[in-house]
């Protein structure tokens, strides 16, 4: 089902008169939505529908489930055999004053397509990614940037492990298979104790679990996976992995203190939603003291940051009078802000206020 689909339906299940701990729920539901939706690529291929609704557990895959065909590698040499001609013109750009420069692609060269070195299939990896690959050139580029860093990857070297991610994730319409292997070296770079490297992987793979977790909520092993990967994104610092896993014990673990806990450690990294949801959640006294006065502080920094979910809780605020004296103006003006930065709460605050007042 289209995502556009599932936000339409999910805005028709709310009244548009709601009353304001129906209206607070229903912006943390649609924040909850929010990152579901962000998590996935969009595509309507049925290939990559299939992909996206089959579980993938990383940790059940292991280096044979990911190795490239017979049939897949024939196809790749052949490809990059066609484009050998653009790769040697292309380093040789990229060195015009080394006289050896001819020799050492050369060497390059045989080495990679043989297999004898590691570098040396890297180093072809990162000549395919300076070629400008547009349209259909693109997934074809990208897949033989995975292939080409794939033999380096037993290295257990951050950089290859993160070139091969990198490039199958910005294939447009991934295969099962090339979803496998995203899941495959996301979950080896995470477990690498490589620092931010390793807490960035974490963090995206926890986002791909959390994406699964909303079509099969009772998958006690999606959950586990996802609190897991999400944490260790979060204690790294990783603000996105912050945030979604507040998301997660506000949703679907249903622990408003530890939500409320990590909304706030987003919100201090610098997460725009994050500020002004956590403003909501002091509003209503959820996994926090009730407090007004944070609320606002909250609320206006999630502003001040451009985020358009933050106009639609401040404009709230401003709507109730909570920790400010009410005004209606203000909080029309902020709903339509909000509206105009693609919020569609807002936009429907914007026009239940405005219909009131009639």
């Amino acid at each position: 089902m289209p995502y556009a689909v599932i936000v339409l339906i999910v805005l028709r299940q709310f009244p548009m008169r709601l009353s304001i701990p129906a209206l607070c729920s229903q912006v943390i539901a649609l924040c909850v939505l929010a990152i579901t939706i962000a998590t996935l690529p969009l595509s309507a291929s049925p290939a990559a529908a299939a992909s996206r609704s089959a579980v993938i557990i990383a940790d059940e895959l292991t280096l044979e489930d990911v190795a490239y065909s017979p049939k897949e590698e024939r196809a790749l040499r052949q490809q990059i055999t066609k484009d050998q001609a653009r790769l040697r013109q292309l380093y040789l750009a990229e060195h015009p004053d080394d006289k050896d420069a001819a020799t050492i692609f050369n060497n390059i060269w045989e080495q990679a397509l043989k297999g004898e070195s590691a570098l040396a299939r890297a180093q072809l990896a990162t000549l395919y990614q300076s070629l400008q690959a547009p349209g259909k050139r693109a997934a074809r580029t990208n897949r033989l940037i995975a292939y080409l860093s794939f033999a380096s990857a037993n290295d257990d070297v951050a950089y290859f492990q993160q070139t091969i991610f990198n490039a199958l994730s910005q294939i447009k319409q991934p295969t099962l298979t090339d979803q496998r292997r995203i899941y495959y070296w996301l979950n080896r770079l995470a477990n690498s104790n490589s620092g931010k490297d390793s807490d960035f992987a974490a963090s995206l793979l926890g986002l791909r679990y959390l994406s699964s977790l909303y079509q099969q909520p009772h998958n006690k092993q999606l959950k586990a996976l996802t609190q897991k990967y999400l944490t260790q994104g979060a204690e790294g610092g990783i603000p996105n992995s912050a945030f979604a896993l507040a998301n997660f014990y506000l949703g679907i673990a249903h622990n408003s203190q530890q939500g409320a806990k990590w909304m706030k450690a987003a919100a201090q990294a610098g997460h725009g939603t994050a500020a002004g949801t956590l403003g909501l959640l002091y509003a209503q006294g959820t996994g926090v003291k009730t407090d007004y006065q944070q609320a606002l502080h909250w609320a206006k920094l999630g502003v001040e940051r451009g985020d358009a979910r933050s106009h639609d809780i401040l404009g709230l605020l401003y709507e109730m009078g909570w920790g400010i004296k009410a005004d209606v103006a203000k909080a029309l003006d902020l709903y339509s802000q909000g509206c105009k930065l693609g919020d569609d709460l807002s936009c429907q605050d914007h026009q239940r206020l405005t219909r009131s007042l009639k």
